[in-house]
C-alpha cells in the first residue's frame, strides 16, 4: 500500500509565489495607469470650467476678456479671477500638486489658459487653449 504525503511541493510553492507576484504587478501597474486617467480627466474638466467662465465673459464684454497675468493657486489669482468670472461660474478649480494652472491676458482681448507640469514647467502644457480659437 502507498502513502499519499499531504502538502505542497517546493517547486509547487515557488510557481504559486511567482503566479502570485505577477498578479499583483500587474494590478499596481493598472492601478497607477487608472490614477493618471483621473488626473488628466480632472484637469481637462477643470480647464473647460475657466474656459467657459472666460468664453461666457467675452461674449457679454465686447470680446475683451478680463486683463490678468498669473498662475492660479499662488497668491490671489483664483480670487483676481473670480472677480471677473463669478457672474458665469461659481468657483474657480484649483490644480492638484503635479500642476498649475494660468491665466494670461495683457491686452483684453487675447488670452491663454494652460495646465502646466510644476514638476517640470518647460514642458508642453497638459491642456491649454486661447481665446482667440473659440
Amino acid at each position: 500500500m502507498h502513502k499519499f504525503k499531504k502538502g505542497f511541493t517546493l517547486v509547487e510553492l515557488i510557481i504559486a509565489i511567482f503566479i502570485i507576484a505577477v498578479i499583483a504587478t500587474f494590478v499596481v501597474v493598472r492601478m497607477q495607469e487608472s490614477k493618471e486617467i483621473s488626473d488628466n480627466a480632472k484637469r481637462e474638466a477643470d480647464m473647460e470650467i475657466i474656459k467657459n467662465g472666460v468664453m461666457a465673459y467675452r461674449a457679454n464684454n465686447y470680446n475683451n476678456v478680463p486683463i490678468l497675468d498669473c498662475a492660479i493657486g499662488e497668491g490671489t489669482c483664483a480670487d483676481d479671477l473670480l472677480v471677473y468670472l463669478s457672474p458665469y461660474i461659481n468657483f474657480i478649480p484649483t490644480p492638484d500638486d503635479k500642476t498649475f494652472y494660468t491665466y494670461s491676458s495683457s491686452d483684453g482681448v487675447e488670452c491663454v489658459v494652460s495646465a502646466v507640469s510644476s514638476e517640470d514647467p518647460f514642458i508642453e502644457p497638459y491642456y491649454q487653449f486661447r481665446c482667440s480659437d473659440f
